[in-house]
């Protein structure tokens, strides 16, 4: 092994020597050295390198996305309707404005309709309207002169389409005015009317001009008082006052309505006049009445002469009725006991005091056992 190491040594001298030129030989020219290339950085470094651009990264702040305002609710209107004038149960003449108001909500297109009804539900008058910017209505009615007494205005909310969406209503009583050419007035009975089912119902009052001078008079119930439950003419000796009995079935108990007319439905001549009518049974407990229809208060009668009495009286007991006269000082200048017969008919002659004169009260009285039961008192003044 060493001789081999040796002789390895031996020749690599050996090679140098053979290497060497002598200076008197021609100059070979000298290479320039190679620009050095950069020295390649290790993975260590480009490892660390990576590191420090990773953590050096600056992390922009992001502004958060405004969250929209939520959408504006339509507003939910509940569509209604009021009438704040006039009160119910006002009186108002034919011939002039009804003048109607009231509020409500509606959305637009909407519309009012303002009507008077008869108690039969005809329309007497009818007037359209709408809200104003204050949720507020006014409407003028002009009152025909052809239906008086008990009425209803209502006020009917609509919408585009026509459709009923509310409703309000108020009683009223439409008078009769006698400035017309032709009228008819109801005296008796008036308002809140109370009958028994088989008695005499007393009615009286004005006409002028009536057709063909007949009244009639017709007792209707069921729903709008459409039924007729019993019609009667009376013919007129021309105009003026008149008067009549109808007498009510027994069979009509119930609410019903009572018509006083004269002339067609529907031609200008008709004058009517409409009144509810609560009709008692017989066998009802509060069925006692007792009414004088001649001779009206406020009456004079002459001193000493008969006058003439007549009324209808609902179950007087033992089908009896007394009337009393007394003077102003609380004197009993009269008295009498009276028949009153199936249907509640009566009728007296009194002969009254020769010397008193002045205010004196006359009752008609019904009871039993000495407790009265219904009685009523007009004032009649005795003259010369």
């Amino acid at each position: 092994m060493r001789c081999l190491i040796y002789f390895l040594l031996s020749a690599v001298f050996a090679l140098a020597g053979c290497a060497f030129v002598p200076s008197s030989a021609t100059a070979v020219p000298t290479l320039q050295p190679t620009a050095a290339l950069p020295t390649p950085l290790s993975v260590a470094a480009v490892i660390t390198a990576t590191q420090v651009l990773d953590t050096a990264v600056v992390t922009a702040t992001v502004a958060p996305t405004p969250t929209p305002p939520p959408p504006t609710a339509t507003p939910v209107i509940e569509a209604n309707i009021d009438i704040t004038g006039p009160q119910t149960d006002g009186s108002y003449q034919l011939g002039e404005p009804l003048r109607v108001s009231g509020r409500g909500a509606a959305y637009p297109g909407h519309f009012i309709e303002v009507i008077v009804l008869s108690l039969d539900q005809r329309i007497i008058t009818a007037a359209p309207t709408q809200l104003n910017e204050l949720n507020t209505w006014q409407v003028a009615l002009d009152l025909p002169t052809n239906i008086a007494g008990s009425a209803i205005i209502k006020a009917n909310l609509f919408s585009a389409e026509g459709e009923l969406l509310d409703s309000d209503q108020v009683r009223a009583f439409l008078t009769v005015t006698t400035d017309d050419e032709r009228y008819l007035v109801l005296e008796r009975p008036f308002g809140q009317v109370t009958a028994v089912a088989g008695y005499n119902l007393f009615f009286d009052g004005l006409a002028e001009n009536p057709t063909n001078y007949v009244i009639r008079i017709a007792i209707k119930n069921g729903p709008n008082c459409q039924e007729v439950v019993t019609e009667q003419s009376y013919t007129l000796r021309g105009s003026g006052y008149w008067q009549a009995f109808v007498l009510i079935p027994e069979a009509a108990a119930g609410p019903a309505c009572a018509m006083t007319y004269f002339g067609e439905e529907g031609s200008e001549n008709r004058r009517e006049v409409q009144l509810p009518v609560n009709i008692l049974p017989r066998t009802d407990p509060n069925a006692y009445a007792v009414f004088l229809s001649y001779p009206p208060s406020g009456s004079n009668a002459r001193a000493g002469q008969r006058i003439e009495l007549y009324g209808t009286a609902y179950n007087a007991p033992n089908n009896e009725l007394q009337i009393t006269l007394l003077l102003d000082d609380g004197t009993l200048a009269a008295s009498d006991i009276v028949a009153v017969d199936r249907a509640g008919y009566w009728e007296h002659t009194l002969l009254l005091p020769v010397d008193v004169l002045g205010e004196t009260q006359l009752t008609v009285a019904i009871g039993r056992d000495g407790d009265i039961l219904a009685q009523q008192t007009i004032f009649l003044t005795l003259v010369e």
